[in-house]
């Protein structure tokens, strides 16, 4: 395991390859449904993004999937930011650690969690996404 900072960068330089920019450190909710568009043709013919709770997962496929997956992840929230805390290496892999932040349509209440999400990629394309609501078990699933 690797932390980004000061280190060699090669799976993030290949996030970058793919994705055309550096990880963005915050992002709203517009920006993770937007960046299915920017996936297109980085990703491989199988490409899953999940969205995983500590009581369930939905898989969507194809870089459309990955808009799809984060529309539905937002509806309930009339606002909605993710923030990077850091970013850990392996191998092919890509972790972000994030903070995510929302206020929710009904009632308005704020709620806040730490999150992982795990990027996977293979043969210079993003094979798998993996969003986890539990940054535990995120870590675990990524063998960390």
């Amino acid at each position: 395991m690797k932390s980004v900072r000061g280190r060699d960068r090669t799976s993030v330089a290949k996030f970058r390859e793919v994705l055309g920019s550096e990880p963005v450190r915050t992002a709203t909710g517009e920006d993770m449904i937007g960046m299915g568009e920017v996936l297109a043709g980085a990703v491989t013919d199988d490409f899953e993004c999940v969205m995983i709770t500590p009581f369930r997962s939905d898989a969507y496929r194809g870089a459309e999937g990955f808009s799809a997956a984060w529309r539905d992840w937002l509806q309930p929230y009339a606002s909605f930011t993710a923030q990077i805390e850091d970013i850990v290496e392996r191998d092919d892999l890509v972790v972000f650690l994030a903070r995510q932040r929302a206020v929710t349509r009904h009632d308005g209440v704020e709620i806040e969690n730490p999150s992982a999400s795990l990027w996977r990629f293979r043969d210079g394309k993003l094979a798998r996404v993996e969003f986890y609501l539990d940054r535990a078990q995120g870590l675990a699933a990524a063998g960390l």
